[in-house]
């Protein structure tokens, strides 16, 4: 998400999206020293950028789906309502990673991503954001919760 990544960068510096995620991550998300080195899934961030970032989100695990909702104030307007949302599941005894970057609108107030069956009851860090209409920024990503395992 490189839009949004790149608002991490410090005046003055040149760095790629990449390296600045890593370095975000290293900073406020990394826990502990190598080697009980380990990850607060709550403090990683996947997106950050200008737009709105999901409110009061919530998720639910129902068969093979994650069911997601969100609130959209009646006062959020053109083009803030069409913002696509993202959802990302990251599987950490595996490594997998399920996502949806082109989801509803956020005026939907939900969505529904599918989950492989070989994964339902394993442990899951879910992450939601939105995406300018136009693919140009992203808000900051939601941390949505552990399910599972």
């Amino acid at each position: 998400m490189q839009p949004g990544l790149t608002q991490l960068a410090t005046v003055g510096k040149s760095a790629s999206a990449y390296n600045l995620a890593v370095s975000y991550q290293k900073r406020y998300a990394l826990t502990g020293d190598y080697p009980d080195a380990g990850v607060a899934y709550d403090r990683v961030m996947l997106s950050r950028g200008g737009l709105m970032a999901a409110l009061e989100v919530s998720v639910e695990l129902v068969g093979s789906d994650l069911q997601f909702s969100w609130l959209c104030p009646e006062w959020v307007q053109w083009p803030d309502i069409d913002d696509e949302v993202a959802m990302v599941v990251y599987f950490p005894e595996s490594g997998m990673v399920v996502y949806e970057l082109n989801g509803p609108r956020r005026r939907a107030l939900g969505a529904v991503l599918a989950i492989p069956p070989d994964l339902v009851d394993k442990r899951m860090e879910v992450y939601l954001f939105f995406v300018a209409e136009s693919g140009k920024g992203v808000s900051d990503s939601v941390y949505v919760g552990r399910l599972g395992g």
